[in-house]
């Protein structure tokens, strides 16, 4: 996403949301006499390609009728994703996309099954620009493909000024639910996080929590937000007053819940990195990376165990997946290197601005400065290469 804290310009206006996200379809079905029966599945309607935690996509049926309410669970095409037969926990492939059946089957009688019909998809989350007149007006909260095609909207944008719209979204590690920024006003830079969620359709977007600083007692303003691995907490840039007056700035960490205060982890006493540092969890939610000083640094998920990763000026890190490969950024362009910085390789030049890896670690996001209605976001391969524009986008997330 691109590292916007201070007031620009006010545009956009989101539209009502129509709540419903992950619900399940089908039911009972067989011919048996038992009077045994299954409910409807419940589970998110897609899986993103690349997310392999074992409990990030948790299906769930009832059965009723008799004692033994177990279930076996089983998929329509292992190919594109695997389920736990015994406990209804889904892993997406790492790179296949489609469409497939989960089934409930209960054990007491074999002729009840459920069923729900699940997409398996390489989504990216971006700012798709709108017209007015042929002219580039602003921007909508849009889904679309990793390669900008079959973009659907999420939060539309009209002209009308209030409430303003959206930017910087970004995933949660699931691909169900994601944060975002309003856009900033004349009073002001941001001070909220509103949390929605989806199932991959316009009319199954709803919001689902805001998490506003200045109700839970931090006055002052923060970006660059990124989810913990398992959406629980969100990791953040920020600034705001402490007791008498002292400026307070550095890397927080607030509830996803928006129901308790921010924590600060780190203190940045120069202020210059709550404006580039971008923190980020590390893959397995250990530890999280940030910018102090003007370089990169690594501590343990409660703050603990701080130090410096990069002794060069570097900023924006982020591990792959795996966590065999660093990225972070350096004035003279994008760099990826081993995981404790060694052997770093410049994969993009200094027009271009690191931000992000796919969940399968194959692509990365790179965005540039470029109008409104040009290609400022692209995507390429994880060494730098085959550079593609990303639908007239203004920010991306994967």
């Amino acid at each position: 996403m691109k590292r916007i804290l201070l007031p620009g310009f006010a545009i956009g206006i989101a539209s009502a949301l129509i709540a419903a996200c992950g619900s399940g379809s089908g039911g009972s079905t067989g011919t048996g006499s038992s009077g045994v029966t299954i409910s409807a599945i419940t589970g998110p309607n897609h899986l993103q390609i690349g997310v392999n935690s074992s409990s990030t996509y948790v299906y769930s049926a009832t059965v009723s009728g008799g004692s033994n309410t177990s279930i076996t669970w089983s998929v329509s095409d292992t190919s594109l994703a695997t389920i736990g037969p015994t406990t209804g926990v889904a892993t997406p492939s790492v790179t296949k996309t489609g469409t497939m059946t989960i089934s409930a089957t209960a054990n007491a009688d074999t002729t009840k099954t459920s069923t729900i019909q699940v997409q398996v998809v390489d989504w990216i989350l971006a700012g798709q620009v709108q017209y007015y007149d042929g002219l580039p007006v602003g921007q909508a909260v849009a889904l679309m493909n990793s390669d900008g095609t079959d973009p659907v909207t999420l939060i539309p944008f009209t002209l009308l000024p209030s409430p303003f719209g959206y930017f910087n979204c970004v995933w949660a590690h699931d691909h169900l639910r994601f944060a975002c920024f309003p856009f900033p006003t004349s009073s002001g830079p941001p001070t909220q996080l509103v949390i929605f969620q989806t199932d991959g359709t316009a009319a199954g977007t709803g919001q689902v929590a805001t998490v506003d600083l200045v109700s839970l007692g931090f006055p002052g303003y923060f970006g660059n937000a990124h989810f913990a691995p398992d959406g629980s907490e969100i990791v953040f840039e920020g600034q705001t007053s402490g007791p008498g007056g002292l400026v307070v700035a550095g890397t927080y960490v607030v509830a996803a819940t928006g129901k308790s205060p921010p924590v600060l982890l780190a203190t940045d006493t120069s202020g210059y990195d709550v404006v580039v540092g971008n923190p980020r969890f590390t893959p397995n939610g250990a530890e999280i990376l940030y910018s102090q000083g003007g370089t990169v640094w690594i501590m343990s998920a409660d703050g603990s165990n701080q130090r410096q990763l990069l002794s060069i000026t570097s900023q924006n890190a982020e591990y792959s997946p795996d966590m065999s490969a660093l990225y972070y950024q350096m004035t003279s362009g994008v760099y990826m290197a081993d995981a404790d910085g060694s052997n770093p390789v410049n994969i993009a030049g200094s027009a271009y601005t690191f931000d992000g890896v796919s969940p399968n670690g194959d692509s990365i996001l790179l965005l540039t400065s470029a109008p409104l209605g040009s290609d400022g976001v692209y995507t390429a391969d994880a060494q730098g290469g085959n550079l593609q524009g990303l639908n007239a986008s203004d920010w991306a997330a994967w």
